[in-house]
């Protein structure tokens, strides 16, 4: 019995340092693991703060909030119209789905933590699914109350009405006004 007992400790005990041992072990991989994960938080607070000190993040949510304005207003008119937005992306990669317009940058891609985002209303009988990427202007084209988007690199001008970045293609109408109502129109108010 005396053997057997001293047989169950001895396994114990080397059981024991096993168990320690892998201990020890796992000590060097956890600190490993913290240094990674400091370095990849220190990475995204520098980029974080290149981004916010340069206006680049401000730059980004005023895109996004024209784009969807211009969604907005798009789905507003009535008729068909091609829209040419005349600022330059070329910075830019652009998302719009499921209401958001999201705009990320082009060197981080949807890793960007700066991203930004705005929501549009649009048309709730049409569910848009859009990228842009490697363009330098975006073009809206509605026809039918459907809205086609894409990235464009040269904004063509003119059209059936219009001249600069829009351009009318649906039916004119257009209104006499004689000269005695332009001079009322432009009189002040007294």
């Amino acid at each position: 019995m005396e053997i057997l007992l001293l047989g169950y400790v001895q396994r114990g005990h080397a059981f024991r340092e096993d168990f320690y041992m892998k201990k020890r072990g796992q000590l060097v991989y956890k600190n490993i693991i913290s240094l990674v994960v400091s370095a990849i938080i220190i990475v995204a607070f520098i980029s974080a703060g290149r981004s916010y000190g340069s206006n680049e993040a401000s730059f980004k949510l005023a895109l996004a909030k024209d784009i969807a304005l211009a969604i907005d207003v798009i789905y507003a008119y009535d008729g068909d119209i091609v829209f040419n937005y005349p600022n330059d992306i070329s910075g830019f990669e652009i998302d719009i789905r499921d209401g958001i317009v999201k705009v990320y940058s082009k060197s981080q891609g949807k890793n960007d933590i700066t991203a930004q985002s705005y929501y549009y209303s649009g048309n709730t009988k049409e569910n848009l699914d859009f990228s842009i990427i490697n363009s330098k202007f975006i073009r809206f084209e509605k026809s039918n109350d459907k809205l086609k988007i894409y990235g464009i690199q040269e904004i063509e001008t003119g059209g059936n009405f219009g001249g600069g970045g829009a351009s009318y293609t649906g039916n004119v109408i257009q209104q006499k006004i004689t000269t005695t109502d332009a001079v009322s129109a432009a009189e002040p108010l007294r």
